[in-house]
């Protein structure tokens, strides 16, 4: 990614510049830098607005708004999500449409989240797109962690998603997949310890001596 950075760069090559940013928000994401995600997602276009004539600034609708929930830019993120839905792409195509439903979750006030999320979730859409579908599922047990609905926030969040491990492999090892998500599904709380075995019977207690 560095070369074709360095490569690119000084010689205005539009197309892989914006290649560039874009693997560079999605390496950042997943790695956890939520703040490196956002310097290269914003780097691609400004919160708010769609760059026009690159492809790369509507297909990292949900790496800005995410790397900016996450690194307290709320208004921002917002505002990029009111951006994608009244500039008109959810029109443009199933993907985006899903993507928009996704950003306007993740960036819904706490009164309009949970029928926000639920309708994100429920997009026919997401089946199609098992990664991101992950993604905003991972936000909605986050959110319901938050609203203090722990027993539904574990549901979602130690859902496993075979199809999106399956994506993510699919992608090339060079393609990060959703590793993120561990640690916060261990941060909904430990799983329920099963009744503990009693030490097995025997005909002499553990004690006893043995015989001679």
């Amino acid at each position: 990614m560095s070369r074709l950075d360095r490569r690119a760069r000084p010689r205005g090559v539009g197309h892989l510049t914006q290649l560039a940013e874009a693997i560079g928000a999605a390496t950042h994401l997943m790695a956890g830098d939520f703040e490196g995600a956002y310097a290269y997602a914003s780097g691609l276009t400004a919160p708010g607005a769609f760059t026009p004539c690159s492809q790369q600034a509507v297909r990292t609708l949900l790496d800005l708004v995410e790397s900016a929930v996450h690194t307290g830019r709320a208004d921002q993120a917002r505002a990029h999500a009111l951006a994608a839905r009244d500039q008109g792409l959810p029109a443009i195509s199933p993907h985006l449409d899903f993507l928009t439903a996704a950003a306007l979750a993740m960036t819904a006030d706490d009164t309009g989240a949970r029928a926000a999320f639920e309708r994100a979730v429920a997009h026919p859409a997401g089946v199609e797109f098992p990664f991101e579908l992950a993604r905003v599922r991972l936000a909605q047990g986050m959110w319901l962690r938050r609203a203090r609905e722990r027993a539904a926030a574990r549901t979602r969040l130690r859902r496993p998603s075979r199809r999106s491990s399956d994506s993510a492999r699919s992608r090339g090892p060079g393609v990060p997949g959703p590793n993120c998500a561990r640690p916060v599904r261990r941060s909904a709380g430990p799983r329920r310890a099963g009744p503990t075995r009693s030490p097995r019977r025997s005909g002499r207690s553990p004690s006893s001596p043995r015989a001679g």
